[in-house]
């Protein structure tokens, strides 16, 4: 299963990027109603505030992590990449945030069945996250998991071996990634 990401920064509390809630009734709002939301929030932000301003960047990471979730692989491409130009102006391309965005791009790109451009993006990510979080960081595990899927896509059994080798001594790290650990450990399996 593709997994989709989430920016380690929050942009601002008040903002609709954290979470989809009814204003009135504050019931969490899911589904179809959450993908429209998402999806003209992030926009009317982008108007409002510009490109490279964090609460548009997280609201249309957002969007590419409800649409990933969602199984709507070429829309969390559109938010994704959306996302991307407004982190790298904002940030930089070696930030975290810019990080997490490419993880979602080549996320949703292999959904997509590209899986060349996912490979880089996950590339991408796998250096920035590693630079701002440390090769031990649940996070980097997680991409090293979806990028030896893609590679596993190309072909490449021995680069998805190694880094599904590596995911498992991370997530093996802490209780909490047992979820993650076991998918990984299927995933190196189904390579034997």
């Amino acid at each position: 299963r593709i997994r989709p990401w989430m920016p380690f920064r929050s942009a601002q509390p008040a903002l609709p990027c954290q979470d989809w809630r009814c204003s009135i009734c504050r019931k969490e709002m899911t589904g179809d109603v959450c993908l429209v939301l998402g999806s003209a929030v992030a926009q009317a932000l982008e108007v409002a505030l510009g490109t490279g301003h964090p609460a548009v960047i997280c609201a249309h990471n957002r969007d590419a992590t409800l649409r990933l979730g969602a199984g709507q692989y070429a829309g969390a491409v559109t938010a994704a990449e959306r996302a991307l130009a407004g982190a790298e102006v904002a940030y930089g391309p070696k930030d975290s945030e810019a990080g997490c965005v490419l993880a979602n791009l080549g996320a949703a790109l292999q959904g997509v069945g590209r899986h060349g451009d996912a490979a880089h993006h996950l590339e991408r990510a796998v250096v920035v996250l590693t630079s701002a979080c440390g090769e031990r960081h649940h996070t980097v595990a997680m991409v090293w998991q979806n990028l030896a899927g893609v590679y596993q896509g190309l072909g490449r059994r021995e680069a998805a071996r190694e880094l599904l080798q590596r995911a498992v001594k991370v997530f093996a790290l802490r209780s909490w990634t047992q979820p993650q650990l076991e998918r990984a450990r299927q995933q190196l399996a189904r390579l034997d």
